[in-house]
């Protein structure tokens, strides 16, 4: 307000000083002749420019001075913007047992198997700094969920007035579900006696959890290994009426380890772990069959191959 009242009064001095050199009288009460009036017009003009300059100055500072105060209301078109959002905070206090005007309210729920289950619930009442309260979620597999079994309890804070907090769940299996959210302890509705909002219902139908019955732990079946495969290129070698016969023969690919010798219809080989392929059989006298199986590296034994032999004649059955 000073610097205000001694720009105003500089700036009236100086209309008071213009008037006074264009009409100003002198002792005896005469008028200033035109002479000095042409004396004083270039000074006259200087100072009408800085008196403008003066005035626009003034009109600087005050309309500046308006616009930094608050003792005004200036601009009246204002946008009012209402919104809500979910919030996480890291710590909730304590729950003191005294209710702070809080009240929730649900406003939806969505959600499917894949993706779980949301319930979000409001705030209608005061805003309370977010004092945790009891959620429960409730299934039934046909029936109505609310009076089903309680799948997960926990805890959530309330929010402030106006927003919001979204409860998440994961569905495990098929049924209907409902939310549960407690009021804070000491609400007017009563929070000991199981007060507070439900969720709607959601059926939940793309599940594909197994039955109790396939999660039990089912034996895995032991891994059947074939056994090698049989001698292949079976030949023979009769040495005359002497009663020698020299059988040879390729082993097998892979897993194989020996080859025994059997005489058709007995347990117990006459010859065993032959590796080299090859088989003498002497004093032939009769005609004999004989079995030649193959043994893999786990002990698993062939069916075999039947060879007829006599001092004569070989013959592969």
């Amino acid at each position: 307000m000073n610097m205000k009242k001694k720009i105003t009064n500089f700036v009236l001095n100086k209309l008071r000083l213009k008037n006074y050199i264009l009409f100003g009288t002198n002792e005896e009460g005469n008028t200033i002749r035109k002479t000095r009036l042409k004396k004083f017009r270039n000074k006259n003009k200087k100072l009408v420019a800085a008196a403008k300059i003066v005035a626009i100055w003034y009109l600087l500072i005050i309309t500046g001075s308006y616009l930094t105060t608050d003792t005004g209301a200036y601009f009246n078109d204002v946008e009012v913007i209402e919104n809500s959002f979910h919030a996480k905070w890291d710590e909730n206090p304590p729950d003191d047992g005294i209710w702070g005007k809080s009240s929730l309210k649900e406003v939806s729920i969505r959600g499917t198997c894949e993706e779980g289950i949301y319930a979000k619930f409001t705030n209608t009442g005061e805003s309370v700094d977010h004092e945790l309260t009891t959620y429960e979620v409730y299934w039934s597999e046909t029936d109505n969920a609310k009076e089903g079994v309680v799948v997960e309890s926990g805890k959530f804070p309330i929010p402030n007035k106006n927003e919001f907090y979204e409860i998440y769940y994961k569905p495990i299996k098929n049924g209907n579900y409902n939310i549960k959210a407690y009021h804070e302890t000491g609400h007017g509705n009563g929070n000991g006696d199981g007060k507070g909002p439900w969720s709607g219902q959601i059926s939940i139908t793309a599940c594909s959890t197994p039955s109790e019955a396939e999660n039990e732990t089912t034996p895995i079946p032991p891994v059947v290994i074939e056994p090698v495969g049989e001698v292949t290129n079976l030949n023979w070698n009769i040495k005359g009426n002497s009663g020698k016969v020299e059988i040879t023969w390729e082993n097998p690919q892979g897993e194989f380890s020996y080859v025994n010798v059997y005489i058709d219809g007995q347990s117990n080989p006459i010859r065993d772990k032959i590796t080299n392929g090859k088989l003498d059989l002497e004093n032939v006298d009769q005609e004999i069959t004989y079995r030649i199986t193959t043994v893999d590296k786990l002990g698993k034994e062939s069916k075999g191959i039947k060879l007829i032999v006599s001092k004569l004649n070989v013959i592969v059955k």
